[in-house]
C-alpha cells in the first residue's frame, strides 16, 4: 500500500505555516502603550515575521515620542494568534509612580515626615543620568514643598533634595 503523505510535508514548511499580522501586533503594542501609559509612540518594532504558536513569546522595541525606549514582551496566548504583551524594560524613562513612592519613604525615613509626593500627571518620564526634574511633597496640613529628583544612572537610580520653601 502506497503511503500519502500531506501536501504540507511535502511543500516547504513556510507554505502550510500561519504567521501572526506582525502590522496588527506593532498597531496593538503602539495602541496599548498609549492607552496604559499615556506615551505617544513614534515606533514599534518587532521580528518581521513570527509562527502563530500558543506560548511562543518574543520582544519588540517601542519609541516614544518623547525620547528614550521600552522593551515588550510579547506572549502568544492561544494558537489562534491572540497574544498578551507587557513592558519589561524602560531605557531613559523613569516610572513616576516608582519615584514618587522612592521620595515618599525617603521623607519619612530621613526627616519623619509624611507627605504625599506629585511629579506631574505623566506615567514615564523620558530623561537621563545627570538630569533633574521638580516634583511637589504636600504634608497633611496642606503645605508644599519642592522636591528636586535627579536620575543618578542609567539603571534608573535616582537621588533627590527637598528644596527650601520659595
Amino acid at each position: 500500500m502506497r503511503r500519502v503523505l500531506p501536501i504540507c510535508l511535502l511543500l516547504a514548511s513556510v507554505a502550510c505555516t500561519r504567521n501572526l499580522d506582525m502590522n496588527a501586533v506593532n498597531a496593538a503594542i503602539s495602541k496599548g502603550v498609549k492607552e496604559q501609559t499615556t506615551l505617544d509612540v513614534s515606533a514599534v518594532t518587532c521580528p518581521d515575521m513570527r509562527e502563530i504558536k500558543q506560548g511562543d513569546t518574543f520582544t519588540c522595541a517601542v519609541k516614544p515620542t518623547m525620547g528614550g525606549a521600552l522593551e515588550v514582551t510579547v506572549t502568544q496566548e492561544n494558537a489562534d494568534g491572540g497574544i498578551n504583551w507587557k513592558v519589561t524594560k524602560t531605557d531613559g524613562l523613569l516610572d513616576l509612580s516608582i519615584v514618587e513612592q522612592s521620595v515618599v519613604g525617603g521623607l519619612k525615613e530621613q526627616l519623619s515626615v509624611d507627605a504625599t509626593v506629585s511629579c506631574g500627571g505623566a506615567k514615564y518620564r523620558a530623561t537621563e543620568p545627570g538630569k533633574s526634574f521638580d516634583c511637589t511633597a504636600r504634608v497633611a496640613s496642606g503645605e508644599e514643598a519642592p522636591v528636586t529628583v535627579t536620575m543618578q544612572d542609567a539603571d534608573g537610580n535616582i537621588g533627590w533634595a527637598m528644596n527650601a520653601k520659595q
